[in-house]
């Protein structure tokens, strides 16, 4: 494998994980994974600092945390669904497009300079197959394994990281703001909140589906994001087997 592959596929997975885990930088510690899916979630939760248990159910957050992290357990159990997205991050934006159906995703992204790539990832086995669209006419391959945490993360790419917010303390992250606001047209639920570095953080959640539409993370002392995702689409029950095979001719390699 060519070096300028290699580095391309580093830059691809770390855009990927960008969403959530990588938005929550310096205020989030290892901590913040979160499970599969939420469970149901019991007011002793407050007093509670640790991480999520095995089962799913969240700790650390209070009683109003709490409503919101049921809501997003409306999606927790999608497993067969279309979307798409734009995230922006460290002075980089992509527009991406997922497709899910059951362990099996396909993860199309375009970068600023209209560079394609494409990953298929199996979440039972962590096997990575990549695809790089060098020209219309050549195509390149990279076999690979997931990053660890990845797996967890691409499992919940519907909720763009605000599992990982919702479950941490109120001396970490605060609700300051909630109401009901459409987002693209989507009835939806806006959460801002305020971190311990005074960072704000702007959330729109589909009020149905609980599926995040908009995440803005705002540092301290400036007035406009750096870090955000803007979801323009979801499709639920469309995704076929055919979605997931790669290209014909491309030659995979091992990284």
């Amino acid at each position: 494998m060519k070096m300028y592959q290699k580095v391309l596929v580093l830059m691809l997975i770390a855009a990927l994980i960008l969403v959530g885990a990588t938005a929550c930088g310096k205020s989030l510690d290892s901590q913040g994974n979160s499970a599969e899916a939420i469970g149901n979630v019991d007011n002793t939760a407050a007093n509670d600092e640790g991480s999520s248990k095995n089962d799913g159910s969240p700790k650390g957050a209070g009683n109003e945390k709490s409503k919101y992290l049921n809501l997003l357990n409306k999606s927790a159990n999608f497993d067969n669904y279309y979307t798409q997205f734009t995230q922006y991050g460290n002075m980089a934006k992509d527009e991406v497009e997922l497709w899910r159906k059951g362990d099996k995703l396909k993860i199309r992204m375009v970068n600023e300079k209209g560079q394609t790539y494409e990953r298929y990832v199996d979440l039972g086995t962590s096997e990575v197959n990549t695809v790089y669209y060098i020209s219309e006419n050549e195509k390149t391959g990279m076999k690979s394994e997931l990053m660890d945490g990845e797996a967890e993360r691409l499992g919940t790419i519907l909720w763009f990281g605000l599992d990982l917010y919702l479950n941490r303390p109120d001396e970490h992250t605060q609700i300051v703001t909630t109401k009901e606001e459409d987002f693209n047209g989507v009835p939806c639920i806006y959460i801002e909140m305020k971190t311990f570095e005074n960072e704000v953080i702007k959330w729109h959640v589909n009020k149905e589906n609980g599926v995040v539409m908009n995440y803005e993370l705002i540092p301290k002392s400036m007035d406009e994001a750096t870090f955000y995702s803007k979801r323009h689409a979801v499709e639920l029950g469309t995704v076929s087997d055919e979605e997931f095979e790669i290209p014909a001719g491309v030659e995979m390699q091992d990284y």
